[in-house]
């Protein structure tokens, strides 16, 4: 299957730069106009989203859904079932709600979607392309190790290999000509055979994994359509992750990518009912989803060895190349991240140390907390080198974990969020600038073992580790990273300080703090809107503004 030239997720975006983002790949100048924006200060509103820069997701799907066996099997029953769509999109239009009709030049979004939706195994991963990337890279590093799999084997594939290639060859805005070149790369260099995903195979491996090594209740993992078959007859609820999955897939489908969140039980049970409407006319669709039901076998096969030893001696090269301890870790950013006021931005100890003591966690949990949170940093630095150097200790520019819940100035259900700031203005950006982390400790005290994770077990959450949720927001951090340019990298190695004091995390967040007991009552003043910017090499303003906020919100 080739990509059609009709996904060209930022195109629109790229043409309205005009002359003004062929100004950015233009090294000194622009690195110019990136200094002008730190040292000329104006204030300036915050302005909408610019997922333009947090591609990452799209590109996971890409790599994912082409090396599946359904990429080049046209007999896929994913094939049968998006045409029964496709016929009957009016209704489905109507019924879902959906932006348009699904039309059969957007296709391949429905495809990557639904087979990654399975790789994924994460219903709030289904959200959006941001989110989905978030939800595989809590997977990725997180994942226990007897319950890594065929999945976690590909996503190990791509972060280890593809991630840092996509970051050097593609960084900044994706245009449409990076999009189709991107796409084109992944098709001429695919995976090993035997790490495709088989969709195919009805039966699974006499050595395989159980649901039980997987931390699950149950051995479909959600795909069980004679089951929702039963439950729609009996007029149950229908929660099912099977259906849920093919109503985001068409949100993709009808969106070409740029996909709204999914609502409600209403849209589940409606569809489900249409489901059980359409098959009393026709048994087609029935029969390929019993097809599809067999899709999940290869999620029970095991990770390779050679794979999973990978992993464990990138995570050791990384500790030799960053920080061999937790302590050097937090010595190095309580220096690195020091703001005017004297305070740090990431204080990691020190917050550790409160948390402990709010939530009474013991010495076993504490340990593992700190050993997760170095291992995240080191592979997440390790995999993010920019043409050999680190740049991402110079792209985050706050962790902070906050007591509150609700979180101060957020509604109820939402636990942390990930704040990213682009160098811009009003019309345009040119590149990400910085990303910062605000995090409630409640959902980090929420679970003591990986088979307690009720929410990993409803298929909400991608990973049964009990800090997962951790990794997911520094997730966002590095889908952003991908945005971000080597001009802008450059300035802010040696603008970091003047990114810290410009961005103060603390001004942003007003309510308590993890390591800073009194900080409540020596920070309640206005909230102060920060950008940046002026003139650039064609006379067009520049901006530093916050733009993309990612919610973690807990059901």
């Amino acid at each position: 299957m080739k990509k059609g030239s009709t996904l060209l997720l930022c195109t629109l975006v790229a043409c309205n730069m005009g002359v003004g983002i062929a100004m950015a790949w233009k090294g000194n100048e622009v690195t110019d106009v990136y200094q002008k924006s730190i040292s000329e200060k104006k204030y300036h509103q915050d302005v909408g989203p610019s997922e333009e820069y947090m591609w990452g997701g799209l590109s996971l799907q890409y790599f994912l859904f082409i090396n599946s066996s359904a990429y080049d099997d046209a007999r896929s029953p994913i094939y049968q079932i998006a045409k029964v769509f496709l016929d009957n999109g009016d209704e489905l239009k109507t019924l879902l709600d959906l932006k348009e009709a699904p039309q059969q030049k957007n296709e391949l979004y429905f495809f990557m979607s639904a087979v990654c939706n399975l790789i994924g195994l994460s219903k709030y991963g289904m959200s959006s392309y941001q989110e989905f990337f978030a939800e595989c890279f809590a997977k990725w590093q997180t994942m226990p190790e007897r319950a890594r799999n065929k999945s976690w084997e590909l996503l190990n594939f791509y972060f280890l290999h593809c991630y840092p290639f996509v970051k050097n060859k593609y960084s900044g805005i994706l245009t449409g000509e990076k999009d189709e070149e991107m796409f084109d790369y992944f098709e001429k260099h695919r995976v090993p055979k035997q790490l495709i995903y088989n969709l195919d195979i009805d039966h699974r491996a006499s050595n395989a994994l159980t649901y039980q090594d997987l931390y699950y209740t149950e051995g479909d993992l959600g795909y069980h359509f004679k089951k929702d078959i039963d439950g729609i007859k009996n007029k149950n609820s229908i929660t099912n992750y099977e259906l849920v999955s093919y109503i985001a897939a068409l949100n993709y489908w009808v969106n070409a990518g740029a996909l709204s969140p999914i609502e409600g039980k209403k849209k589940q049970a409606d569809f489900a009912q249409w489901l059980l409407s359409y098959n009393q006319k026709s048994q087609i669709l029935a029969d390929s989803f019993y097809q599809v039901n067999n899709w999940i076998n290869d999620s029970f096969t095991r990770a390779s060895e050679k794979s999973i030893n990978e992993f464990d001696y990138y995570v050791a090269i990384s500790r030799n190349d960053y920080f061999n301890s937790f302590d050097k870790l937090d010595k190095y950013m309580l220096k690195h991240t020091k703001v005017a006021s004297g305070k740090a931005t990431i204080a990691l100890k020190k917050s550790i140390y409160e948390m402990a003591k709010t939530y009474y966690w013991g010495q076993e949990k504490t340990r593992r907390f700190k050993e997760q949170i170095l291992d995240m940093f080191n592979v997440s630095c390790e995999m993010a080198q920019f043409w050999g150097k680190d740049y991402l200790t110079h792209f985050i520019t706050g962790l902070i974990f906050a007591p509150d819940y609700p979180m101060r100035d957020n509604e109820i259900g939402i636990m942390a969020y990930t704040q990213t700031a682009y160098y811009g203005g009003d019309d345009f950006s040119t590149s990400a600038a910085y990303s910062q982390i605000v995090y409630s400790g409640r959902p980090l005290d929420t679970y003591t073992d990986p088979e307690d994770n009720n929410r990993y077990n409803d298929l909400w959450w991608s990973s049964p580790n009990i800090f997962a949720t951790l990794n997911h927001e520094f997730g966002h951090v590095m889908d952003a990273y991908l945005g971000l340019t080597w001009s802008a990298a450059e300035v802010n190695l040696t603008n970091y300080q003047k990114l810290l004091n410009g961005s103060n995390i603390y001004d942003r967040y007003k309510g308590s703090i993890f390591g800073y007991t009194n900080w409540k009552e020596e920070h309640l003043k206005d909230w102060i809107e920060i950008s940046e910017g002026i003139v650039g090499a064609v006379m067009l303003s520049v901006s530093v503004v916050f733009t993309t906020i990612c919610k973690k919100i807990y059901h």
